[in-house]
């Protein structure tokens, strides 16, 4: 039965992680405000020139609050 609710407990969390776009500053931190274990945060293709970015969340090792690119690389 455990098992069973823990696993329940793992399929809610990850389904109610989300991957949000970010195209600036402003998006970037309203979108660290919002994030949740699970997250997503893609900063979208163009340039970041000068871009102060602060992170503060609170992720988890299972489902940490992820900051990527868009396009890696």
């Amino acid at each position: 039965l455990w098992c069973a609710v823990l696993s329940l407990t793992a399929v809610c969390s990850s389904a109610a992680a989300k991957e949000t776009l970010v195209r600036d500053v402003p998006e970037f931190d309203a979108a660290v405000k919002a994030a949740g274990p699970g997250d997503t945060i893609i900063l979208a293709d163009g340039k970041w020139r000068d871009a102060d970015l602060v992170f503060r969340g609170e992720g988890t090792k299972e489902t940490p609050i992820t900051v990527t690119a868009q396009t890696p690389g």
